[in-house]
């Protein structure tokens, strides 16, 4: 029809004018869900990335407990090896020992033999600190 008139519309705005109160509510109620619906999609992405965050923090504290027993555990590991090392020196030390003091002291085997009990016995009697009746093996003369 404008065309018959040799003209083009491009825009056309209505300034006055009244809608039926029943299609005004429909379009505020309209504009209404469409922002409760947006909160509630804000709501429901902010809990899954509370969710996500939750779960990564969880993982690394899981990797730092499982880091932090394994060098408990290595530690550990690492302090009976030095104790073990400790306690063979010793052994060796003392076995060495044993040929020198039946020399110096000029015993016999048994008699190195008895000097070693009595001494192992006395030693322990000390640190534990207990009194006990010990029968000498049968292989000790006294």
């Amino acid at each position: 029809m404008l065309g018959d008139l040799y003209c083009s519309l491009d825009t056309f705005t209505l300034v006055n004018f009244n809608l039926p109160i029943d299609f005004q509510n429909a379009i505020i109620q309209t504009d209404v869900q469409a922002q409760n619906l947006a909160q509630v999609t804000y709501q429901q992405t902010s809990a899954e990335t509370n969710r996500d965050t939750a779960i990564q923090a969880a993982d690394q504290q899981v990797i730092a407990i499982g880091n932090q027993a394994q060098a408990d555990a290595e530690a550990y590991l690492l302090s009976v090896d030095a104790i073990v090392q400790n306690m063979e020196w010793a052994a060796a030390a003392e076995l060495e020992s044993y040929p020198l003091l039946k020399s110096m002291l000029n015993l016999t085997n048994d008699e190195l033999n008895q000097f070693l009990w009595l001494d192992t016995v006395n030693y322990w009697a000390r640190e534990s600190k207990q009194r006990y009746s010990i029968v000498s093996p049968s292989s000790l003369s006294f």
